[in-house]
Parts: C-alpha cells; structure tokens; sequence
C-alpha cells in the first residue's frame, strides 16, 4: 500500500535535559522515526458513525504495522502535535487516531 501513503507523520520521543553550549536545555520531543502513511480528517461523529467509538480525533491516520508505535505517542503533522489515543490494528495496516496534543512541547 505504499502508494497511498503520501503523508508524513514524524513520532516524537521524549528526550532527557543537556547541556548545549554552555546552557542547560530542559527535556523535550525529538524526532524518532518518519512514517509514511495516509491522513485524513476526522471528527467524534464520524469515528462513532463508522467504528463505534466515542474518541475525540482531528485525524485518521492509517499506516503500515509498526511496532514502535502505541497508544499514547506524541506525532508531529504539518507543524502541529497530537497523540494517538486509538490504534485499530488490521491485518496488514494500523488505523490511528490522532488528538490535538495539549502538552507543551520543547525540542530542543
């Protein structure tokens, strides 16, 4: 299915504080891994409407299986970040949804 994937989403990992230059700089998300994958629009609504599932989402995200990825990872999509608060996993793809992330995010 690599050819519908024509989207990025970047997983963020959560990275310790350091010293860079002489300055301490506070812990944050750096960047993990880039997942090829397709991303579409989405709402409350139309995740009950076709899965059943009361989940507040602003995307769906489908992708090859990986195992890096889990509920509650921090993505990063078109200069925003969200977390992934459902994975449906089907037999050769995930179907994910991705909720606008509140945390403050610091990359350092």
């Amino acid at each position: 299915m690599d050819w519908f994937y024509n989207k990025q989403i970047i997983l963020m990992t959560v990275s310790e504080g350091y010293m860079y230059h002489g300055s301490w700089v506070e812990e944050g998300y750096t960047q993990l891994k880039t997942i090829a994958c397709d991303v579409q629009p989405a709402n409350r609504e139309l995740i009950f409407k076709e899965y059943g599932y009361y989940i507040d989402c602003k995307y769906r995200v489908f992708c090859d299986i990986n195992s890096i990825i889990t509920l509650g990872c921090i993505v990063k999509y078109s200069d925003n970040y969200f977390i992934v608060d459902k994975i449906i996993v089907w037999d050769d793809y995930f179907d994910m949804f991705l909720n606008e992330y509140k945390g403050v995010v610091v990359i350092g």
